[in-house]
């Protein structure tokens, strides 16, 4: 018997991934309700130049995407949505476009449950970890709202650890009400941005460690931070080449 790796075999697997996982129509037409949540210019530089991951953000990835579809099937359909205005003249004469698509990765009843995965040991997960400076619980409160709903479950799969955990969140109406507002504000920038084809400031940034994963981060932001006196993440990991 003759026995070798077989680099080409392993690429060609890894290449069928990336063009299953990575629609370039992912960059266009409306936002997804994930754009919403995370930082505004990275959204507009993401359609400007469509990146492509690295092979091990590609892994993690499918790895997230096969877990979720295994434990609870098939994504639902997404849904358009326009998020009217304060000033608008309702559906007869409204002339918004900001139309965003949300997609819950499943509801169950009157729940909807977000499938998560992270990196980090279950040991030092904590409650706070689903809310403090993540986009999580910003995003789930989307969904309820839009849905009608006052109850998610969000489920977090330790990749290393291979265990699996499950948070709840409880939404009073004022809750739901203020994630639908925030929509609205994130969705007309990000309209403005890309009818006037101008970057977002960065100060439209939520998060310091959004920085830390971004592709764009050394060549687009770090100097305009650093003038502005903004904080820069405390570790940064560079998308390695694509392979």
């Amino acid at each position: 018997m003759k026995l070798y790796e077989n680099e080409p075999v392993a690429n060609a697997i890894i290449g069928a991934l990336r063009k299953k996982m990575t629609d370039p129509s992912r960059f266009e037409g409306h936002f997804h309700a994930s754009d919403l949540t995370r930082c505004a210019r990275q959204v507009i530089l993401n359609r400007q130049h469509r990146p492509s991951p690295d092979k091990p953000s590609l892994l993690r990835m499918a790895l997230g995407h096969a877990l979720q579809e295994w434990l609870l099937g098939p994504e639902d359909e997404g849904v358009s949505v326009v998020l009217h205005q304060d000033d608008c003249a309702g559906e007869a004469g409204c002339k918004c476009d900001l139309t965003v698509v949300f997609s819950v990765d499943k509801m169950v009843g009157d729940d909807v449950i977000e499938m998560k995965s992270t990196r980090m040991s279950p040991a030092r997960f904590t409650t706070e970890s689903i809310t403090d400076g993540k986009d999580w619980t910003e995003r789930t409160r989307l969904y309820c709202a839009i849905h009608g709903r006052k109850r998610a479950h969000i489920v977090v799969f330790f990749i290393f650890a291979g265990e699996l955990r499950a948070w709840t969140l409880d939404f009073t109406e004022k809750d739901l009400a203020e994630g639908l507002e925030y929509a609205r504000e994130r969705a007309a920038l990000l309209t403005k941005a890309t009818a006037d084809k101008k970057l977002p400031s960065v100060r439209t940034r939520r998060w310091a460690w959004e920085c830390g994963w971004c592709p764009f981060y050394e060549y687009f932001c770090k100097d305009r931070l650093v003038a502005l006196k903004l904080p820069l993440p405390d570790r940064v990991e560079v998308p390695q080449a694509r392979a």
